[in-house]
């Protein structure tokens, strides 16, 4: 055995000057492995957190320089949009003057065409003096809503708060219309359910002015049939009611995919819409911008 191959006195100097060396070789030894297994690991762990730092160090400056894209990007788009809105505002402001300027003679021609039908004149020149004044209030008509569209769009339209009675405004609209379609024909109704209060407060002018839109965009896309206004309470607390009106006619119809965009400023269901009836678009879409000043109580919808 190890034991008896190895064998001193222990009382002897040599035996102890080996067993000391022995030990203070393995103590030695032991610290060396030691060593090498503490250190290769730290070594290791300080170059990884080394290249970590760096792909941080890598990722910070790719945030910033996509930080300040984005900050330029936004600032561009902030820039476009302003320019947008000013050259918009200039428009607006642009179809404004000019329907005033061409709104003020036209009203001169049609105020004279008047005191000439009221003249004598062979039923040949009547008939032609009738189409003229049709024509021009036709023109009057566009020439309005270029206005109304332009000063909706400028924020120069403010609602008026007044009290009115809902019922007295819907009946005199409708009857505004009850001789245009009984020329072409058709039937026009008006239901007003009895839940509708007696006054509200609001703006009857424009009340009527989206009626009248309504109703007259009904008729005349309606050939045979009738229009049908109905309105009625939908909801109602103290001292404050939400009332929806309808209007329904038996005209061409909108298809689904057009449905959406009808509300649009100059748009139609089709390009032969307008060449077969005429129209400038803006009708609905005066609607539809009357119905969002009244803010999140308001809604035009098909």
């Amino acid at each position: 055995t190890a034991y008896e191959i190895y064998q001193c006195d222990w009382s002897s100097d040599v035996c102890s000057s080996d067993l000391l060396i022995a030990f203070l070789a393995g103590i030695v030894l032991g610290i060396s492995v030691f060593g090498a297994a503490y250190w290769y690991p730290v070594r290791a762990l300080r170059q990884t957190m080394s290249r970590l730092d760096a792909a941080q160090n890598n990722l910070r400056e790719m945030n910033e320089t996509l930080e300040r894209r984005v900050q330029q990007r936004t600032a561009d788009l902030e820039a476009a949009r302003a320019a947008a809105d000013q050259a918009n505002l200039a428009k607006s402001r642009f179809l404004a003057n000019m329907s005033h300027e061409i709104r003020t003679p036209l009203n001169g021609v049609l105020g004279m065409m008047d005191i000439m039908l009221g003249t004598e004149m062979t039923p040949e020149q009547r008939g032609f003096g009738q189409r003229v004044r049709a024509s021009g209030e036709a023109l009057l008509g566009i020439i309005n809503d270029i206005l109304d569209i332009s000063r909706i769009e400028a924020g120069k339209v403010e609602l008026e708060q007044v009290e009115f009675s809902p019922r007295e405004t819907i009946d005199k609209t409708i009857g505004s219309f009850v001789e245009i379609a009984s020329v072409k024909g058709l039937q026009l109704t008006a239901t007003i359910a009895d839940g509708i209060p007696a006054r509200i407060v609001g703006d009857p002018a424009r009340l009527g002015q989206m009626l009248t839109n309504l109703i007259g965009n009904a008729i005349k896309f309606t050939l045979r049939g009738g229009v049908a206004l109905r309105a009625e309470t939908v909801e109602r607390g103290d001292g404050w009611a939400t009332i929806r009106i309808e209007v329904e006619d038996t005209g061409i119809g909108i298809a689904a995919e057009e449905q959406a965009r009808v509300f649009d400023a100059f748009a139609q269901a089709d390009s032969s819409t307008t060449r077969r009836f005429g129209g400038s678009g803006l009708g609905l879409a005066i609607v539809r911008d009357l119905v969002k000043l009244h803010g999140e109580i308001g809604r035009a919808h098909v």
